[in-house]
């Protein structure tokens, strides 16, 4: 279902930031954050949580 509506979607990063919780980031001081975490591809890196700690996939 995630990967219909990222299809269907022009702008990820408008649209989480038009979303209610996005606005509610931003209003809060976090339109960094909520740009960052909309970035496409910005990472080659996918992030594992194991034994409580980040690690790198692979």
């Amino acid at each position: 279902m995630a990967a219909a509506a990222f299809a269907g979607v022009t702008n990820v990063g408008t649209v989480v930031a038009d979303s209610c919780s996005g606005r509610e980031l931003i209003d809060g001081g976090y339109a960094d954050d909520v740009a960052i975490a909309t970035e496409l591809d910005a990472s080659s890196v996918v992030p594992v949580l194991i034994s409580g700690a980040f690690t790198a996939a692979g």
